[in-house]
């Protein structure tokens, strides 16, 4: 007899959303569909932006199972990273949204002219940034992945030490202990990628 779907762990109910079980995307969301909210929330201050951030990303991993890689990331990982990323592209839309209400409201605007925004990042800035989190990705990507997951939710998604041991249902202890492991073993790895300079 199969297990009841409130009863499996993270990883079963991704299969069992990828096997396309309706029952098990509706038991993620009531498992882990609160902390997402609050996230969502945190990053964007409005709630109704919030919920449908939410519903999006509920909507995409439903729609591509496919991407979520068991060998690179927990399940709450992986939601509370995508949850992060989409609430990021959405208050960024949003942003977009209000500056061009802003421009076109402006007294002597001029159609079709565009003043280069003061606080834009240069080429090189630009290049300089891409390069930093492609080093930080492959440093991260060599952690084991119990260290990579608590240093994400930490630093990526913004949970508290608390938030973090209770997505993943570890002791507080152990994820202090991994946080802690993964920063040393992080600072070692971006020492090397950067030639023996990182201090």
């Amino acid at each position: 007899m199969a297990p009841a779907v409130g009863s499996m762990d993270d990883p079963a109910l991704m299969a069992a959303i990828a096997a396309r079980d309706p029952s098990a995307l509706s038991a993620l969301y009531d498992r882990h569909g609160g902390a997402m909210f609050g996230l969502c929330t945190r990053i964007l201050r409005d709630r109704s932006e919030a919920e449908e951030t939410l519903g999006d990303v509920f909507l995409e991993v439903w729609n591509r199972p496919d991407r979520y890689d068991a060998a690179r990331a927990t399940p709450i990982a992986y939601l509370l990273n995508l949850t992060r990323s989409r609430a990021i592209d959405r208050l960024r839309a949003v942003r977009r949204r209000q500056k061009g209400v802003v421009e076109m409201d402006a007294p002597g605007a001029v159609a079709g002219g565009e003043a280069p925004a003061a606080d834009g990042a240069s080429p090189f800035e630009s290049a300089v940034s891409s390069e930093t989190r492609a080093r930080v990705q492959e440093a991260l990507d060599a952690l084991p992945p119990t260290q990579r997951a608590a240093l994400e939710l930490a630093y990526f998604s913004g949970l508290s030490h608390s938030e973090i041991a209770a997505s993943l249902g570890e002791p507080l202890g152990t994820v202090k202990t991994r946080i802690r492991q993964g920063l040393i073993h992080l600072r070692g790895s971006l020492r090397t990628l950067y030639g023996g300079v990182a201090s």
